[in-house]
């Protein structure tokens, strides 16, 4: 038998309303040879902390900036769910909890609205079926979409050069999330 007490809980002092946001951004064939993107995104604790990152290369040949773009997307999203349903569990019952969904950006509003809004498949017939992983889990309330201009798109740091106060100021928004 389970006793309500049982298991890992943890509060914050003071604080149990927390919002985990993401932000992410790709790059259509960036890697010289294979036509391979490069994508990549970072979640956080809002006003706490950075609770991931990825940077990575997709597996296959992208046709279009937006499929790259909704790559990384679905990558963030999965990881903002993780984030959050985490948390949920630590805080037990009484503790952390999350008023309304976890915010996602991207600086592409295509990806952006493929997540906000039910695309019918045959205007979506090249996206793959685990990109709709975002519209389930927008559907569910787990999360929302915005987008966001690319200058305050704080993954642009993953997927691209930047001049060094563009990165310093990516860098210190990840780092205070």
């Amino acid at each position: 038998s389970h006793e309500k007490d049982e298991g890992l809980h943890y509060k914050f002092k003071g604080l149990n309303l927390l919002r985990v946001e993401g932000y992410s951004d790709a790059s259509l064939g960036d890697r010289p040879g294979t036509g391979d993107s490069q994508f990549g995104f970072d979640v956080g604790i809002e006003g706490c902390c950075a609770t991931e990152f990825k940077v990575g290369w997709t597996l296959y040949a992208y046709t279009s900036t937006f499929e790259t773009e909704l790559h990384s997307l679905s990558e963030m999203t999965r990881s903002i769910v993780y984030t959050r349903d985490f948390l949920l569990e630590l805080g037990g019952p009484d503790g952390i909890h999350q008023s309304g969904p976890s915010v996602g950006k991207c600086d592409n509003m295509s990806a952006v609205r493929h997540g906000t809004d039910r695309i019918s498949s045959s205007k979506a017939r090249s996206i793959r079926l685990r990109d709709f992983y975002c519209t389930q889990m927008r559907e569910a309330g787990a999360v929302r979409f915005e987008w966001v201009a690319g200058n305050d798109n704080r993954a642009d740091m993953y997927t691209k050069q930047l001049p060094a106060d563009t990165l310093e100021k990516h860098s210190r928004a990840a780092r205070d999330a």
